[in-house]
């Protein structure tokens, strides 16, 4: 059954975050379609499919879905009835999916048990966007101390097959040949998710109307006001930021 989603200002953040990095390499590259991966997390985890691509969706004249989960191909077709098309995971790793100039998707390096098979289909889109949890963040050390008292990051409850942080991410893919790599760190609340402690925890996700513009003007202040502050934040503090990205240009 697909249900309206009610995620949590601190995971609404983290959608804009991603939306506004995917949006600055679309302007930047002329980029016309996308891919976006699921590896499996259900969307009412924060993971899921079609979100974040909802967010960017006018930027686009294509968008693909690579699904893991059955529920989360029915959410995806829900905000997007008639425009995508979409693939399953083991077909995508077959080879069956269409190349998109732009592939992108959360936790991929942390949750994909064969990411060498996975790197090997990727190399295909030139540009490669991987979201992942910064294990170097306090949020993890705090579940690990209070357990899901503080409600953080709702898939550690998932086994990682890798413990992400920016540096491991860029030493495993450029061991599986994948060269060009810039990351970064988003996601400003260092409490991961802020979705348990935040003021604004019963922040919805509508499905058919998701902007900054659908939320009210004191979230959207803070989200803008956020984002902003990211940029100039010190290192030493940047470095446990909730997430973060790698981005990957192949050059054929």
């Amino acid at each position: 059954m697909i249900r309206t989603i009610n995620e949590g200002f601190g995971t609404i953040y983290d959608r804009f975050c991603k939306a506004e990095m995917i949006r600055r390499i679309q302007h930047d590259n002329s980029i016309k379609s996308v891919t976006e991966v699921d590896v499996g997390i259900p969307i009412l985890h924060s993971g899921g499919l079609g979100l974040d691509s909802m967010l960017v969706s006018d930027e686009f004249s294509e968008v693909q879905f690579i699904y893991s989960l059955e529920e989360n191909r029915q959410y995806a077709e829900k905000f997007f009835p008639k425009s995508a098309t979409y693939c399953s995971f083991e077909n995508f790793l077959k080879g069956s999916a269409k190349t998109t100039d732009l592939l992108f998707g959360n936790y991929i390096i942390e949750f994909v048990h064969d990411l060498e098979a996975f790197i090997k289909i990727v190399k295909d889109y030139k540009y490669v966007l991987f979201f992942e949890s910064n294990h170097l963040n306090i949020g993890h050390a705090l579940y690990k101390i209070v357990g899901r008292r503080f409600m953080i990051a709702p898939w550690v409850e998932y086994e990682s097959v890798r413990k992400t942080t920016p540096y491991l991410a860029v030493k495993v893919l450029s061991e599986l040949g994948i060269k060009n790599l810039v990351y970064g760190m988003i996601d400003f609340p260092f409490f991961a998710p802020a979705s348990g402690v935040s003021p604004f925890k019963k922040a919805r996700t509508e499905l058919k109307s998701f902007c900054l513009q659908s939320l009210n003007p004191k979230q959207t202040a803070i989200i803008r006001a956020g984002m902003a502050l990211e940029r100039y934040l010190p290192q030493s503090m940047r470095r446990l930021f909730h997430m973060f990205y790698v981005l990957a240009v192949n050059r054929n």
